[in-house]
């Protein structure tokens, strides 16, 4: 059964982010390298956004800097609904993660971007995949030095 799933999980990883650097038929758990940090990463929350935020990207806090500079800690707005860009009304959530270019792909993988815990984990797996060209357009803000 996990086997089955991993399997699955790598060809809908191998059809959505073609910039995973497998073969198509390593089907091992080493061909997941970004699920792996993705799964590892689970952790419970306190209900501090900031506080949460650099605990889960404690091993790369640059994406806290992103997630200051995109969202201001927000994953919602004043309304209760969750956060949109102000630019870009695709960009959703704490991590601003644009719905038209990854909702898909987030979706394929089980991802709800409008979920705070999932903004993160999707978030950590773009950051795997593409460093941090998905937030170029903030980069002058988290960029700079504290």
């Amino acid at each position: 059964m996990i086997f089955t799933t991993l399997a699955s999980l790598f060809v809908l990883l191998n059809s959505t982010l073609p910039s995973v650097p497998v073969t198509e038929h390593d089907t091992s758990v080493s061909a997941l390298p970004a699920v792996a940090v993705v799964a590892e990463q689970r952790t419970s929350y306190n209900g501090n956004l900031k506080e949460d935020i650099h605990a889960y990207f404690e091993d790369i806090p640059i994406m806290s800097r992103v997630a200051f500079c995109e969202s201001s800690f927000r994953h919602f707005d004043e309304d209760g609904k969750v956060l949109r860009g102000i630019v870009d009304r695709d960009d959703i959530g704490v991590m601003q993660i644009n719905e038209r270019y990854h909702g898909e792909s987030a979706k394929n993988l089980g991802y709800d971007l409008h979920s705070f815990e999932d903004n993160l984990e999707f978030a950590r797996l773009l950051y795997s995949q593409s460093g941090l060209k998905p937030w170029n357009a903030s980069a002058k803000c988290w960029s700079q030095e504290s």
